[in-house]
């Protein structure tokens, strides 16, 4: 039985339409199906469905599962005790300066030594995400081949293994079932790690109802995760995952997400969840018909939120009230997270929302505004179902044409060139600064059609005058 799964609610580890992407996902995977474990005949690829690009940069629809803040001490080959967000930031700061190679070795190595207690897996999800985002987007596919097969050590390192089968999860179309049967042993292995993270993180891919939810995997692996690691950011994530999916029916249809949390074991036995909790209390409202009342309880929760996921998720779940009539609460919510100094994710995706509300409204301004001030965010964060870096490149993108249909050439042309700064020698500024051209070209042709057509109205003037 399929579940309902929104094109915009994927996974972390996504998904790619780049054909190429996907020759070499399987060239790399391809030398180690022969070692892999026993055949696990449940498993069955997903509904493939048709993929493509999604505006001017070549994007991959958002994730569902969690990018999870840092902060716990590591050991690496390099250094002594170094803590997590200073080495992801370090290697950030390679690839943000064009060195997209030696940022992901950096990446790669710390995963390879991340450290074996349980209090550490929290902080691996985003350093593995990071690495993820590097070789999928910005690397082109001569740099990532040489990389795969100088830098990574299938069926020697975990760490390696877990970070290839994400890659070749991100199969959009054409998988076919030997090729899904493959990952999914290679994950189901992995489960058995003796680096708590990796299986951790095995458990949570093998667990989202997207990728495995034509079997009992997906819920097996849910079951087990929250038994070995109840207390994890990443298991409150895997647990909401259904719940964020569920998201588009919250105003049409608020009774069916109602008895769809009640009929979740996992996540209804966990009645301390804060975001379950406050959804629960808005859809009792939307039950009696009090939908501004129920509304406001997200609002104040997006406020007022004790940590970023908890605030994440209630602005997720508001989000959907925005085309329902309920747009000055969705801003008034997000404005609080955006307008603020944190670079957390919810304040991030808070920007974002407020940048696809501006595109909705036609309102450049606006839409120069949220560009510059995501494009100049240092450190975009980490939240439950979104890749905020994709998110920026998609929504940067989207936002750059939307300008351009607003006759706003330079402020597209500003937008893209910031993107292509940003992630400097990537394929992203490739793409950025050839549709930069493209406008240039554009503008100018413009300029001097326009230049053409003053020119002769004036001399038309004065003769008709003279005449």
């Amino acid at each position: 039985m399929h579940s309902s799964t929104h094109k915009q609610d994927r996974p972390v580890f996504g998904t790619t339409t780049n054909p190429v992407l996907r020759a070499h996902a399987r060239h790399i995977l391809q030398p180690t199906a022969s070692s892999l474990w026993s055949t696990a005949s449940s498993l069955q690829p997903r509904t493939h469905r048709p993929s493509g690009p999604h505006g001017t940069l070549r994007m991959r629809a958002p994730r569902v599962l969690a990018l999870l803040t840092a902060g716990w001490l590591i050991t690496l080959h390099a250094w002594s005790q170094v803590d997590s967000v200073a080495v992801r930031a370090a290697a950030l700061g390679k690839i943000t300066a064009g060195d997209i190679r030696e940022g992901a070795t950096e990446l790669v190595i710390a995963l390879r030594d991340w450290p074996e207690g349980t209090a550490s897996i929290d902080a691996a999800v985003p350093t593995a995400h990071l690495l993820l985002f590097d070789l999928e987007y910005l690397m082109d596919d001569a740099i990532r081949r040489a990389f795969v097969d100088q830098v990574m050590k299938p069926d020697q390192e975990p760490a390696d293994d877990l970070m290839l089968a994400g890659l070749y999860l991100n199969l959009d179309s054409g998988l076919s079932v030997g090729e899904f049967r493959t990952v999914g042993q290679k994950l189901q292995a992995l489960t058995n790690s003796p680096k708590p993270w990796v299986r951790a993180l095995a458990l949570a891919l093998l667990a989202s109802p997207y990728y495995f939810r034509d079997s009992n995997i997906a819920e097996n692996a849910r079951t087990e995760l929250v038994k070995q690691f109840p207390d994890l950011e990443l298991t409150r994530a895997v647990l909401r995952a259904p719940l964020y999916i569920s998201r588009k029916k919250i105003t049409a249809d608020s009774a069916a997400v109602s008895s769809a949390m009640a009929a979740d074991s996992l996540l209804s036995a966990r009645r301390n969840d804060p975001v379950a909790a406050t959804v629960q209390q808005t859809l009792d409202k939307l039950a009696t018909n009090r939908v501004d009342e129920g509304v406001r309880i997200l609002v104040d929760a997006v406020k007022n939120g004790p940590d970023a996921h908890t605030r994440f998720g209630c602005l997720y779940m508001l989000e959907e009230f925005a085309a329902a009539g309920r747009k000055t609460a969705v801003k008034e919510a997000a404005s609080v997270l955006a307008n603020s100094s944190l670079e957390s994710g919810d304040a991030t995706y808070a920007r974002i929302q407020l940048l696809r509300m501006a595109a909705g409204e036609n309102d450049k301004a606006q839409l120069r505004n949220w560009c510059e001030t995501l494009l100049a965010q240092e450190d975009l964060g980490t939240a439950y179902t979104r890749n905020m870096y994709e998110d920026l490149i998609k929504e940067v993108s989207k936002a750059a044409e939307e300008l351009v249909r607003l006759e706003d050439s330079p402020a597209a042309i500003a937008a893209l060139e910031g993107l292509a700064a940003k992630f400097p020698n990537s394929v992203v500024a490739a793409q950025a600064q050839a549709r930069g051209g493209e406008l240039r070209k554009m503008q100018k042709a413009s300029n001097e059609t326009t230049w053409e057509t003053e020119f002769f109205g004036e001399l038309s003037d004065n003769s008709a005058s003279e005449q």
